[in-house]
């Protein structure tokens, strides 16, 4: 007969310097499961997760032991943590152990007796002061009995075979719904970008033409992560028991019945991507009280108590890749297109603008509006026009419309570039798209999922620019070998400078026409 391990039991993970996401350990998915039931005995190197022996520490044979000061057995913990699906990290500098795990953070510390859960501190063993994370032969100890039931797991002891249990029942997954403007899945930007947040980040799935959805491995999580959102690592993204719900928009007709489908079928959250849904928003939410809403991109004035408006400081990443593009220009003159003429789209604007004038006050910047965000045939039409008259490197800012800007750099070849938006676009051509202005869609809908799961859904307008993550420059994978350091060094001190509110990036026509440019360090 099992009974409830009396004892505490610590896990060991690898000591490492710096904050870090620990490397994948054999996890499994969770999709197709109701229970996960994971054992280990005494003295052996191997575990079973849901009857699937695996290795507890691949290539190092590291098997529980007991530990006599404690009379406590103790283990690699992320033989436990990630196959339960979550994240595992390591401050060097405050010798911190980080947990991920759905909706709960654990914070614990060597050497200390307290630990943290959601940001209220608890002792680790109520009834044992003493007991707390250690470090043996350069293993941290964490305690598993309050790492295991802060997770929501039932932990175990069956004396008879020196076996410990821990039991995890994973609950009913939570319905989020997603709205795509009519840009759609596949623009390789906005809408992409969302769907990533909802899809990859959120609910740990990708979409497979013909087939649906299919869970992703913890590699494949990870990969997404470090390619996608290198920025972001520190921000411990981590997966949720969600089930997507995603409808795309044809036309502007199709937001307000697309609203009510999701909100109707029972989503707990339902996301709108773009600004063009701020009207649809604002009519169906009053109906849905206890439905949550997010808008991406658009504002609504004092919203209501389930409604959240997420807005971003594209002026402030545009200012990023202007400084980078008045830098590289061989010709002193670049592009930037944009899709439909509004304010929105001319924060990018003038953001670029501004950020070229900053490091070269004598580069021209030619401007194109395509007047749609869906034709990419536009968008190369124009970036045509600008590279004919003396242009050599064009910033989009359109959409779909932004495939036809990088497929004209393309063709131009050596000595021409595009730089892309919202998602990571260098790879649609790689080497001649420069950088790509990052917009963190992604992020901003992982961020109001995690809100509405721990119950923090806040109403009102949050918006993200440089310092608080939301915008950025991508890697530059195909091109940075090309930039001079001092070039990069130089938009680097910008950015930091940005983030530390040294001065105010332009979003108007008024306020670029007075910027004032700063003095660069």
């Amino acid at each position: 007969m099992k009974k409830l391990l009396s004892g505490l039991i610590v896990l060991a993970l690898i000591v490492m310097s710096g904050f870090v996401i620990l490397p994948k350990q054999n996890a499994v998915a969770l999709t197709n499961a109701e229970t996960i039931i994971i054992k280990f005995q005494i003295g052996s190197p191997y575990m079973y997760v849901n009857g699937e022996k695996k290795e507890i520490d691949p290539g190092r044979g590291t098997v529980p032991v007991i530990v006599k000061k404690w009379g406590r057995t103790v283990l690699p913990a992320r033989a436990i943590v990630e196959n339960l699906g979550g994240i595992i990290g390591w401050d060097g500098k405050e010798r911190k152990v980080t947990i991920d795990f759905k909706t709960t953070e654990i914070l614990l510390w060597i050497d200390k007796p307290k630990a943290k859960v959601n940001g209220v501190e608890k002792w680790i063993d109520p009834d044992n002061h003493d007991v707390r994370p250690i470090i043996i032969n350069g293993r941290t100890m964490l305690p598993i009995r309050f790492v295991g039931e802060n997770m929501g797991c039932l932990v175990g002891w069956d004396g008879k075979t020196r076996t410990v249990s821990l039991t995890y029942t994973v609950p009913p997954k939570v319905k989020i719904g997603l709205v795509t403007d009519v840009g759609g899945r596949g623009d390789k930007s906005f809408n992409d970008s969302a769907l990533r947040g909802l899809e990859n980040w959120a609910a740990g799935v990708k979409m497979i033409a013909g087939e649906g959805y299919k869970p992703l491995s913890h590699e494949e999580y990870m990969k997404i992560i470090e390619e996608e959102a290198p920025d972001l690592l520190d921000k411990r993204i981590h997966k949720f028991d969600i089930q997507p719900m995603v409808l795309e928009s044809k036309a502007n007709e199709d937001y307000v019945p697309n609203l009510k489908r999701l909100a109707d079928e029972g989503c707990k959250l339902v996301i709108g991507v773009g600004f063009m849904l701020t009207d649809a928003i604002k009519e169906v939410a009053p109906l849905y009280p206890d439905t949550y809403f997010m808008l991406i991109d658009g504002v609504i004035e004092n919203p209501p108590p389930n409604v959240v408006c997420y807005t971003f400081k594209e002026n402030e990443g545009s200012f990023l890749v202007g400084a980078l593009a008045g830098q590289m220009t061989k010709k002193n003159k670049v592009g930037f297109v944009g899709g439909m003429d509004l304010f929105i789209i001319h924060k990018f604007e003038y953001g670029y603008k501004a950020g070229v004038k900053t490091v070269n006050p004598d580069c021209e910047v030619l401007v194109g509006y395509t007047g749609n965000f869906t034709n990419a045939d536009d968008g190369q039409k124009i970036a045509k026009q600008q590279f004919d008259s003396g242009a050599d490197i064009v910033y989009h800012a359109s959409g779909a419309c932004g495939l036809g800007v990088i497929k004209e750099a393309q063709a131009r070849g050596e000595g021409y570039y595009a730089i892309g938006v919202d998602s990571d676009q260098d790879y649609l051509a790689p080497g001649r798209v420069l950088t790509s202005m990052i917009k963190h869609v992604d992020y901003a809908v992982w961020l109001s999922i995690e809100s509405v799961l721990k119950g923090t859904f806040k109403p009102g307008i949050v918006s993200l620019g440089v310092k608080e993550g939301g915008v950025g420059l991508s890697p530059m994978k195909y091109t940075k070998d090309k930039i001079p350091p001092e070039v990069l060094e130089k938009v680097e001190k910008l950015r930091k400078m940005i983030a530390d509110g040294v001065f105010k990036v332009p979003a108007t026509e008024d306020e670029f026409n007075n910027f004032v440019p700063p003095q660069i360090p």
